[in-house]
Formats: structure tokens, C-alpha cells, sequence
């Protein structure tokens, strides 16, 4: 049997999450599959898996994260001080029991040095690190080393692929991301009766100033916030009541928050590389569920083309459009494949690959 070690900055649950079905087609196509949660620092998340076929590892507690918005002015000797105490927190990892290391973008790079050379990395580009993870030229270095290490390149969207370096594209295979609602299964509600419900879930920061109007102005409406989108400080929420942060949880925890709403919204901390990321998994889970959407604008137009979207400029503008949302409350038939992201085709496209390997 084949061995694999997956290592993503977030616990393996079964979702929609790139990494997470790519952990799953291993699964699927038997291997044995182990998944370290790296780095483990203060935010780190924690969630546990229902899957008893995947073994969670984790490494230990380091005690300086690397902070890229702290520290992208921070000189190489001071960097690579900090990346050798998030190394020496996986020490005891024995690579040499894999055949196979996948690394998802970001913090797992820190590891790419540590894999015998004899093992083939595979790179697993959940956000381009140049456009999304940070200022730091020493931490965006560890991308161009993996494109050059890595037997695979991962991608989840053609125009990504610009960010490869030509010499390095022959390596790449795009497999997008898609959406995971089990067939033939109801959710029970988990909301009172004759209450309105908005829900966000996922993991770009939120705007919280944009929040607290929205808190302001539908008092009678109660906004259900999953996953990390709420950074740093949270006391301002006790001064909101109808908001509620309820963390990194698993997929199955938040459907039937979901399924249930009345609108969804993506009211996330607007920046030059939110503009990057378009169509997400999220998008389609609730489009699936018939949800109106409103979000700050998020990537190329094209992306969203016909999907009844609500974007807005900025909080006055998403509080007049959420305003109309809870009164009509309607539910959309969006004209989407769905067969194309369904998460059997996502993880048959996974486990494809993997035959290759």
C-alpha cells in the first residue's frame, strides 16, 4: 500500500475545500493517508475529522508564528530564524515512510527543504502565494522553489497559471473547485420559527466595520458568521448581539445553517488581492441551496456572468441591497453546470491523477 502525508495550515474534514477532496481521492483510491495540520501556532484552527480512514497528525505548538502582515519588511536572517522554529516543530516526522508529500500554499512551504530528495512533492496551489499570502520576497521565494521541486502543480483556475514561470508549466494540471451537499439528505433547520437568517462561511478576512452596520440596521435579523473571517479582537460583538461567530467547524456542522437561510453574504475586508479570487466553492454551495448572494466585488466579471449576484460598492450600498433580500427573501435557480463542480466529478478528476502517480 502506498503512503501519502498531505500538510495544510487547516485540519482535514470532509468538504469542498481543494485540499480536503484531494485528501479524499488518496482515500478513495486506497492509499494510506496521513494529514499534518502545519504550522500550529495561537490561530491555528482546530476541528476533528469524521473519516477513520485518514490519520490527523499535528505539529507542535510554535510560539513566534510567522505573521506575514507583521513581518514582510523583516530581512532574510530574521526569516529563516523563524521558519528553522516552525521546521524544528515537525522534527519528528519520518518522511522516508511516504511515497508521496503534498504540500498546500502558504506556511507548508516551510517544509519543502526538509523532504528527501528521493520523494516526490506534489504542489497544491490553493492560493497563488504572489496574489493572496503575502509581501514577504523570502516567504513568496518558497513558491518558485516548490515550481521547481514539485513532479506536480495543482491548480484551481486556468488564468492561474500565469503565475507558473513558463519553464515550469508542463507540470501543472487545473482541477477547479466545486461543491459538497450529500444526495437525498434534508436538513433539519436549526432556526426558530419566523426568524431571518444570513449566513457567511468561509475564510477571507471580514470587514468588520461593515458588520457592525449591518448588525445596526436589521436588529431583527440574525447573522451566522463559520469559519476565520473574524481577526484579531472580538469584544465589539457583544455589542451586536444578533451576530454570531461560530468558528472553524466542519462542513456538515454549517449545512444546515445553509441550506436554511434566507440570504448569504460575502461582506470580506476589500483589498487588492481579494480582487483576484472570483468564482469560490462557497459561491456554489449556496448557489446550490437557491440563496441570494451579496458580496463587495471579488474577481474578473466574467467569472460570475449571469449569476444574479448582488455586488456592492460599499456597506451603505450592501445594507440597502440586503434590506431587499430579507423582504423579498426569494430562492434563484441559478444556471450553472452543476455536474461539472459536483463533488463526484471533482474527486473522480482527483483520483485520476493519483492513478498516475
Amino acid at each position: 500500500m502506498k503512503s501519502v502525508l498531505l500538510v495544510s495550515p487547516y485540519p482535514y474534514t470532509p468538504s469542498n475545500r481543494g485540499m480536503d477532496m484531494l485528501t479524499q481521492g488518496f482515500e478513495l483510491s486506497g492509499w494510506r493517508v496521513h494529514h499534518l495540520r502545519f504550522p500550529s501556532v495561537f490561530y491555528s484552527v482546530r476541528a476533528e475529522s469524521s473519516s477513520v480512514n485518514v490519520e490527523q497528525l499535528s505539529a507542535r505548538r510554535t510560539l513566534l508564528p510567522y505573521i506575514d502582515a507583521l513581518m514582510h519588511r523583516w530581512p532574510r536572517f530574521v526569516f529563516n530564524r523563524i521558519m528553522a522554529a516552525h521546521r524544528r516543530s515537525v522534527s519528528t516526522v519520518d518522511w522516508r515512510q511516504y511515497d508521496t508529500v503534498v504540500l498546500e500554499s502558504g506556511k507548508p512551504l516551510f517544509l519543502l527543504d526538509m523532504i528527501p530528495a528521493q520523494i516526490p512533492v506534489i504542489y497544491r496551489q490553493s492560493d497563488p502565494m504572489r496574489l493572496f499570502l503575502g509581501r514577504n520576497p523570502h516567504y513568496l521565494a518558497l513558491e518558485d522553489g516548490v515550481f521547481e521541486r514539485g513532479r506536480y502543480l495543482l491548480l484551481v483556475k486556468e488564468r492561474f497559471i500565469q503565475t507558473v514561470p513558463p519553464r515550469y508549466r508542463d507540470k501543472i494540471r487545473v482541477i477547479h473547485n466545486g461543491f459538497r451537499i450529500p444526495e437525498n439528505i434534508s436538513f433539519p433547520t436549526p432556526y426558530l420559527p419566523g426568524t431571518i437568517n444570513v449566513v457567511y462561511a468561509g475564510l477571507a478576512p471580514l470587514d468588520t466595520d461593515c458588520l457592525r452596520v449591518l448588525g445596526g440596521d436589521f436588529p431583527g435579523v440574525t447573522f451566522h458568521l463559520f469559519g476565520t473571517g473574524i481577526r484579531g479582537s472580538r469584544h465589539w460583538l457583544r455589542r451586536c448581539p444578533n451576530i454570531v461567530h461560530y468558528g472553524f467547524v466542519s462542513q456538515d456542522t454549517f449545512l444546515p445553517y445553509l441550506a436554511n437561510a434566507d440570504v448569504y453574504i460575502f461582506p470580506f475586508k476589500r483589498s487588492e488581492r481579494m480582487n483576484n479570487v472570483g468564482l469560490t466553492s462557497k459561491h456554489l454551495t449556496a448557489m446550490r441551496f437557491g440563496l441570494p448572494i451579496i458580496s463587495f466585488p471579488m474577481g474578473p466579471a466574467e467569472e460570475f456572468e449571469g449569476m444574479f449576484i448582488n455586488f456592492c460598492a460599499d456597506s451603505a450600498e450592501f445594507s440597502r441591497a440586503l434590506g431587499r433580500m430579507v423582504q423579498e427573501r426569494p430562492r434563484l435557480r441559478y444556471n450553472i453546470p452543476w455536474e461539472k463542480f459536483s463533488s463526484e466529478s471533482i474527486l473522480q478528476e482527483y483520483v485520476h491523477f493519483i492513478e498516475t502517480l
